[in-house]
């Protein structure tokens, strides 16, 4: 077990790290209230879930699917596929850790939250001084109990790490995979209108919500070769799709992206090219994220805007920051832990970042070692709420670096 310190101040992850970036980053930084995360980074973690028994919907692939990557993809089976959406309670004091790799090559999990999957980034060129930032997934293997690599773009993971959505070839695409994560064949392809390059499944299991774009939402161009100076283009988000897994039926909306003028109203602004929607915490309602203040802005499943729903989340995340017994919650900066009734402070966990409740005690967050002098190398920890305990769960990354990996939490 190693000790972890507490920094108030602590830039977080920004897409992608590279010195003109991280220099922007900054700047915006200041210009918002201390301490506060100026825009979502990478890729966000798994909607919070119900605990339910669901049971098993059967889908059938229309003729003429086709399996996808061969490296991450079997032949579709038969004419009829049974899709599990069952999901196993999670053994309490369940912890398991993988503190001697990093990335990880064993399950990574506490309470109810296991480290699905992650990926890792690199810059590839388009053309010229034309590049993406694409990501190689590691995906769990139920069967073996390891992460393997996959040929996938992008890809998220079912509560109850059963079933993976994943997109076929490049971003935006339009077809979306079931994946059976244990025989790593996908069990239905589903056609997507309009192509995308995000995905959430929904709380339930049982709708996957995919973000389209006109153009991939990753990409850059270098400021006259220069790899420290690169230009982003404006977000190209055209709306999403709501898919229903056990019909594979389809609904597209149109909803254009924030921009960093905030509209005529001068409200909330995102400069991010990615902005990926994802489901409410009891999915009746989706939000897109901003760079600003609220963190976050609300729609019907139509693409309305909504009112703020009467909902606690750990900011700048789609994870809830009230504990599963709705006794405490997540706020403030420096962090801390609150009764929610009467607002005393329960303890202080010494990590750089909470992330999300393992149960009704602990939480998962991001800590660094010893003194913390650089507090970029970092890892998962698992905290008590009173923050007197603190367990390793993964090894260090050097997370202000291209090519670090990032994690995807998922209910399990």
């Amino acid at each position: 077990m190693k000790e972890f310190r507490l920094i108030d101040d602590v830039m977080p992850d920004v897409l992608p790290p590279d010195p003109g970036t991280v220099a922007e980053a900054r700047a915006r930084m200041r210009r918002v209230r201390r301490g506060r995360p100026h825009a979502w980074a990478g890729v966000l973690v798994a909607a919070a879930a119900t605990v339910a028994v669901i049971g098993a919907v059967t889908l059938t692939p229309k003729l003429g699917d086709v399996p996808g990557p061969p490296r991450a993809a079997g032949p579709i089976a038969g004419d009829s596929v049974a899709i599990p959406l069952d999901r196993a309670s999670a053994v309490p004091g369940d912890v398991r850790t993988d503190t001697e790799h990093s990335p990880p090559q064993r399950l990574i999990a506490a309470g109810s939250l296991a480290v699905s999957a992650y990926s890792i980034q690199h810059w590839e060129t388009v053309s010229g001084d034309l590049k993406e930032l694409r990501r190689t997934w590691y995906l769990y293997n139920p069967g073996t109990g390891a992460y393997e690599e996959t040929a996938w773009q992008w890809l998220d993971v079912a509560p109850g790490l059963r079933l993976a959505a994943v997109l076929e070839g490049d971003l935006p695409s339009k077809r979306l995979g079931i994946l059976d994560m244990s025989t790593r064949k996908v069990l239905t392809w589903i056609e997507l209108g309009h192509p995308a390059a995000g995905l959430a499944w929904s709380p339930d299991g049982r709708r996957i919500l995919a973000t389209s774009y006109g153009e991939h939402p990753d990409r850059v161009e270098l400021v006259a070769g220069d790899e420290n100076q690169m230009k982003r283009f404006p977000s190209t988000r055209t709306g999403f799709s709501i898919v229903d897994v056990a019909t594979r039926q389809t609904r597209f909306t149109a909803l254009g992206p924030l921009t960093h003028l905030g509209g005529a109203d001068g409200g909330p602004t995102n400069m991010n090219a990615r902005q990926d929607l994802e489901w409410n915490l009891d999915g009746s309602l989706i939000w897109g994220p901003t760079d600003s203040h609220p963190d976050r802005v609300f729609y019907d499943l139509h693409g309305q805007p909504h009112a703020t729903p009467p909902e606690t989340y750990v900011e700048y995340s789609k994870e809830s920051a009230v504990s599963p017994d709705g006794t405490r919650v997540i706020t403030g900066r420096p962090l801390r832990v609150e009764e929610r009734t009467s607002g005393k402070t329960v303890g202080r966990p010494r990590v750089l970042q909470l992330l999300a409740w393992a149960d009704d005690d602990q939480l998962i967050g991001v800590g660094c070692a010893g003194e913390c002098a650089y507090e970029h190398r970092n890892g998962l920890v698992l905290v008590s709420a009173d923050g007197k305990k603190s367990t390793q769960l993964s090894g260090f990354r050097e997370n202000d670096k291209v090519g670090r990996w990032e994690w995807l939490l998922t209910r399990r």
